[in-house]
């Protein structure tokens, strides 16, 4: 009997004894993973003349898939580019500088999508835009009643709606529905509620 690795009958035939054994015509294939190729190395025994009643198992080498990660400017020239493997911890580079062409004031706001493990090829690319001002959680028309929603909405779902920035407004300690009121307050009464 011939196996494949997972003891599935390949090939099965009677052969008399001493008669050389005639390996399957084809070489049995395993499927790729996320994680690695497969290539057929042989029977995990030597294939003789037959001596006897006899099984032999496929065995394959397995061969990690290299993904490359690409961090890049808009206009695609490459700021860091690594190897990795399905499952590595991506290595995020350092903030890189804005390009002279932006507004003046204008800084890094992220790489457009969170870089945490490999899933395989990826690009990331440099995002700027206008200095943040305390409150314009959305980025649109500066503060208005909208932040105040957003900030609400980010304090009962936090992964939907992320910020990355203090958003501890009344000055407490915590983030809250709380500073999502005092937000909604300030837009309205400015003097009277400050964003602390």
């Amino acid at each position: 009997k011939f196996l494949d690795e997972d003891g599935t009958v390949i090939k099965e035939t009677t052969v008399d004894y001493g008669t050389m054994i005639e390996v399957p015509s084809e070489n049995p294939t395993k499927d790729r993973t996320q994680q690695y190729t497969y290539t057929f190395a042989g029977w995990d025994r030597e294939v003789v003349n037959c001596s006897g009643n006899a099984t032999y198992t496929a065995v394959f080498t397995k061969e990690y898939i290299n993904y490359t990660v690409t961090f890049q400017y808009k206009d695609g020239t490459v700021i860091a580019e690594n190897t990795y493997h399905y499952g590595d911890t991506i290595i995020v580079p350092e903030e890189p500088t804005a390009p002279k062409d932006l507004e003046e004031g204008y800084g890094f706001k992220g790489w457009g999508k969170v870089a945490s493990t490999c899933k395989g090829n990826a690009t990331y690319i440099a995002v700027f835009g206008p200095p943040y001002t305390p409150g314009d959680l959305d980025g649109v028309e500066g503060v208005t009643d909208a932040d105040a929603v957003y900030l609400l909405y980010h304090t009962f779902l936090p992964g939907l709606y992320p910020v990355d920035q203090d958003c501890d407004f009344n000055g407490d300690g915590e983030v809250n529905d709380g500073d999502a009121v005092h937000l909604l307050y300030y837009t309205f009464l400015p003097d009277l509620y400050p964003l602390h």
